[in-house]
């Protein structure tokens, strides 16, 4: 029989807490499905019986069968809040108002034979989703290296449906290859970003952001001397 406790903590507060899913008719996710918030906690509750969780009385098969979403969000009195545990930190920004900051996005992804597995799983998993948050207005492209770099576009793109649905099918589709040139891999995504901005004076307003998705060191090519934040500042 499965069950579904969630336990939340948020410094900040709690002010909003939401669950959706997939495979439960609302009526009876709301019969099922318990979540309460208070100051800094929330919980969830879903604990079915196993009669609730046949597909019908008689069934083997579960009704169980699909996504159990959990949303929530926090008071923003505070801007930023900081967490430090076991020597790693998070610095949140929660900002009220804010209006939507336009954005130059370039993707570089690592596709050396190292990323085998559930490593490729999960970064192609992470894109898709990246890709259904980009929003209109944005320009965007991608970049792949493994003993070879190449671009999906070549220079950046408007981010419309067509373009975002076909950026999809080509990360489902790309396959590992060699070692791991992440010079390469870096270098052509800051010249598709500044070429584009040069290009286009209208991308000159929007916010450059290259995201590197890798597992590791580099194996093949030059290495960052100095350090990627130093490596980056010398050739954007």
């Amino acid at each position: 029989m499965m069950q579904i406790d969630v336990d939340i903590f948020e410094p900040q507060g709690i002010r909003k807490l939401d669950v959706q899913t997939s495979f439960l008719p609302k009526e009876l996710a709301a019969q099922l499905i318990k979540k309460s918030f208070s100051g800094k906690k929330g919980q969830v509750l879903f604990r079915p019986t196993v009669g609730q969780q046949q597909s019908c009385p008689t069934c083997s098969t579960t009704l169980l069968d699909g996504e159990f979403k959990v949303t929530y969000d926090v008071n923003r009195d505070k801007i930023c809040d900081l967490l430090v545990a076991n020597n790693y930190f998070a610095h949140f920004f929660a900002p009220q108002n804010l209006t939507n900051l336009n954005k130059n996005l370039v993707f570089v992804i690592d596709i050396s034979n190292s990323m085998e597995g559930q490593k490729v799983k999960q970064t192609k998993e992470a894109l898709l989703k990246i890709l259904e948050d980009v929003r209109p207005g944005d320009y965007f492209d991608l970049v792949l290296f493994g003993s070879q770099v190449q671009s999906w576009r070549g220079s950046l793109v408007p981010a419309s449906a067509a373009n975002l649905q076909a950026a999809q099918d080509f990360v489902r589709r790309f396959s590992l290859a060699g070692a791991t040139n992440l010079n390469g891999g870096l270098l052509l995504g800051i010249e598709i970003l500044n070429k584009g901005q040069r290009s286009n004076p209208e991308l000159s307003n929007h916010a450059p952001i290259l995201i590197m998705l890798t597992d590791g060191e580099p194996t093949e090519g030059k290495h960052l001397e100095g350090g990627l934040g130093r490596y980056c500042s010398l050739h954007y």
